[in-house]
């Protein structure tokens, strides 16, 4: 799929490698919104979004698509068929509109400039499937076990050093991997833990937060 590359992370399988022929890919033009009326006719499920061109370091053009792309994120999050969603953009904030996409249940992003994740993501509280492919990535948000049903967690990252306590209330989790500037964050139960370098959080708390979910394989 043009543009959008997903990491095979400690080759565990997620949700998008086994479904990514099935989203339909749609290019977000720099200067203009797409048409998203047959995505609307044909109540498209699975979604790849791909605006990453409309971020610009000269102020106008990158207004301008910076616009579009807001707009076709508020148009599409009335769709309420979009059940999967993988996100392509380039600029460092966290769009807005993406928290409105009540029925989403798979999202991935792609953004290797994103620096943090909103506060009220919990609100995506049907979501099964979160990936994230950020090298800025510094932190995941407080309240990330709002997401009761999430199954599956993969981050990919340069930057991260902390997981937060939050996440042993992700009851349902199966799946989780962690990349860290290409080195996994690997725990061998009852054996030995590896973290990179820059990893800040004790291991003995990794642990702890990672022993409290039940359904984590």
């Amino acid at each position: 799929m043009t543009g959008i590359r997903f990491y095979n992370l400690s080759r565990l399988s997620s949700h998008f490698d086994r479904s990514l022929r099935e989203h339909v890919y749609l290019k977000v033009p720099v200067d203009a919104r797409p048409d998203l009326s047959p995505l609307r006719e044909e109540r498209v499920s699975h979604l790849a979004l791909d605006a990453s061109g409309w971020y610009s370091t000269r102020m106008e053009p990158g207004q301008i698509a910076r616009d579009a792309f807001m707009e076709t994120l508020e148009e599409l999050a009335t769709l309420k068929s979009i059940r999967s969603l993988i996100l392509n953009w380039s600029a460092p904030e966290f769009p807005e509109p993406l928290i409105r996409f009540h029925n989403l249940q798979h999202l991935a992003l792609h953004n290797l400039n994103l620096v943090s994740l909103p506060g009220d993501l919990g609100r995506l509280n049907r979501l099964r499937s979160l990936f994230i492919n950020s090298y800025d990535l510094v932190g995941l948000p407080k309240r990330i076990g709002g997401l009761k049903h999430l199954r599956e967690l993969f981050l990919n990252t340069h930057r991260l050093a902390r997981l937060p306590k939050s996440i042993s209330q992700l009851a349902e989790l199966r799946t989780f991997a962690l990349r860290i500037n290409d080195r996994y964050l690997y725990i061998d139960w009852g054996k030995a833990v590896y973290v990179h370098s820059k990893w800040e959080q004790p291991v003995e708390e990794i642990l702890e937060l990672l022993s409290a979910l039940p359904s984590l394989q």
